[in-house]
C-alpha cells in the first residue's frame, strides 16, 4: 500500500490536510560529482524557500562531540592478526588495480571504513558529499539547523554491531572487487535516475540482519523529529536514500501519519 517504487523521485513535497505548509524531503548520497552537482543546483531553491533545514545530523554539533568511540577500532581489534592481515592483502589489490592507498582509513570500524573505500572506487572525495553542501547552503541563508538524528547516537549506532560482525559484512563485500566497483557504479546510476526503490533494496540487502537497526528504527526517529517541526514551520529535510521507500520507510511513515506526500521531479 505504501510502496512508491512507481513514482522515482529523488525530491518530495509533503502536506498535512490541517495545514498549509509544504515541506520538502530530499534524498541525499554521499559524495558528489558534476552529474550530482547539477541535481543539488535544482533543489536549493526549496531549500531557501523554507524555514528549517533538517539533515541527517546538524554538522554544527561536531565541534562538542568526541566521536572517535564511536567511529575508530579497539586497539586490540586493529591490531589483531586476522585484521591485518585483511587490510595488507585488501591493500595490495587495491593499489594494484585502482592506485588507492587505504591506511589512512584502516583505523576506522569496518562499516565505516568500506563506505570510504568504495567512494574511492568510484573516484570520489570522501570529503565531498551532498549532506554537507545542502548544509552549507542553509546556514549561508540563516535557516534554522537541526539534525534528524542527535548526533552522538547517529555515530555510536555503530556500537550496536560488534567489531568482529561489522568485519565479516565488509570483509565479504570485499572479496570480490570487480563486483563491489561494478556494484557501487549500478547504484550511482540508480541515484541519478532517482529510482528509491532500487537504493533502498540495495541498502536493506547490504545491512542484512542489521537493517532494522541501521535502517528501521533511524527511520522512526527521523519522522518524530520531523513532526516536531512541521505544524508551525515549513521544514526542508534530507537523509539517505535508502531510507525512503518501503513499509518501514519515511515516506510510508509519513503517511501513516497523514501526510500527503508527492514526487516533486527535477
Amino acid at each position: 500500500m505504501f510502496q512508491t517504487k512507481k513514482k522515482n523521485s529523488l525530491l518530495w513535497k509533503f502536506k498535512s490536510k490541517e495545514s498549509e505548509l509544504e515541506h520538502f524531503l530530499f534524498a541525499s548520497i554521499h559524495l558528489i560529482d558534476n552529474q550530482i552537482e547539477n541535481i543539488i543546483q535544482q533543489v536549493l531553491p526549496f531549500v531557501k524557500a523554507c524555514d528549517v533545514f533538517a539533515g541527517e545530523i546538524n554538522f554544527n554539533e561536531e565541534a562538542i562531540h568526541d566521536v572517535k568511540e564511536c567511529l575508530f577500532l579497539s586497539d586490540d581489534f586493529l591490531n589483531s592478526e586476522s585484521y591485518q592481515k585483511f587490510i595488507t592483502d585488501l591493500q595490495f589489490e587495491l593499489f594494484r588495480r585502482y592506485k588507492i592507498d587505504i591506511h589512512s582509513f584502516s583505523h576506522l570500524k569496518p562499516i565505516v571504513f568500506s563506505n570510504f573505500i568504495s567512494l574511492l572506487l568510484l573516484h570520489c572525495s570522501p570529503e565531498q558529499n551532498v549532506d554537507r553542501k545542502l548544509f552549507d547552503f542553509a546556514q549561508m541563508h540563516s535557516k534554522e539547523l537541526i539534525g534528524l538524528e542527535d548526533f552522538h547516537e547517529h555515530f555510536s549506532i555503530l556500537n550496536s554491531i560488534s567489531e568482529t560482525e561489522q568485519f565479516a559484512m565488509v570483509s565479504k563485500s570485499f572479496s570480490n572487487l570487480k563486483q563491489l566497483r561494478m556494484s557501487m557504479k549500478i547504484s550511482l546510476k540508480k541515484y541519478k535516475n532517482q529510482e528509491i526503490n532500487y537504493l533502498y533494496k540495495f541498502g536493506k540487502k547490504m545491512l542484512g540482519k542489521h537493517k532494522s537497526i541501521m535502517l528501521y528504527q533511524r527511520n522512526t526517529r527521523m519522522v518524530e523529529t520531523l513532526l516536531n517541526y512541521c505544524d508551525t514551520k515549513s521544514v526542508f529535510a534530507t537523509c539517505g536514500a535508502a531510507h525512503f521507500d518501503g513499509k518501514y520507510g519515511i515516506l510510508a511513515q509519513l503517511k501513516r501519519k497523514g501526510f500527503e506526500c508527492k514526487p516533486v521531479h527535477i
